[in-house]
């Protein structure tokens, strides 16, 4: 990805979910996701973040702005990617594990997340890619949340600190202060 793509998914994620209501924002994921697929992406996000995961199952916190980036800033391609990994990871761990990624044991749930992040270990085919773009689009949803940006991230409301009057000298430019 570029720069410039980069920019597009920046401000299209951003403004779209400041226009947007949060319940407004959820009934529309919530009606154009399956609910499956909210839970794992709970379920990824809980092995994930680990002790800093707040949400629960009930209110699908990661698996709605997962489902809503998902919808709003990647392309049909990129969504047809996503989809069918979560399909064939499902069938994996259904195959190995007799269960649902989001049914399984924490344990296990570690264990497939560790085989999926291991790029000699392929649990299918182009199984790294898949997951490191879940990876960073639920990072990136976690870190743009007012918990992750505030609470996990150094909070500096004006970095630096804030010099309101400096006096100048003659021999010095102004632009060096």
């Amino acid at each position: 990805m570029n720069r410039r793509q980069s920019l597009v998914l920046l401000l299209q994620s951003t403004f779209g979910a400041a226009l947007l209501p949060q319940n407004l924002w959820a009934q529309t994921s919530l009606n154009n996701q399956k609910p499956d697929h909210l839970l794992f992406f709970e379920a990824f996000a809980a092995q994930l973040l680990g002790n800093y995961y707040q949400g629960d199952t009930s209110s699908y916190t990661m698996g709605v702005a997962t489902a809503c980036f998902i919808q709003n800033c990647l392309t049909a391609p990129a969504q047809n990617t996503l989809t069918h990994g979560i399909e064939k990871l499902q069938a994996f761990c259904q195959q190995q594990y007799e269960g649902a990624f989001e049914t399984l044991p924490n344990t296990e749930q570690h264990q497939v997340m560790t085989q999926l992040f291991d790029s000699k270990q392929a649990v299918f085919a182009k199984a790294f890619a898949f997951a490191k773009q879940l990876r960073a689009i639920q990072l990136f949803e976690f870190f743009n949340s007012e918990y992750g940006a505030t609470q996990v991230l150094e909070y500096l409301p004006v970095p630096g600190g804030y010099q309101g009057k400096i006096d100048r000298k003659t021999n010095n430019r102004l632009w060096t202060h």
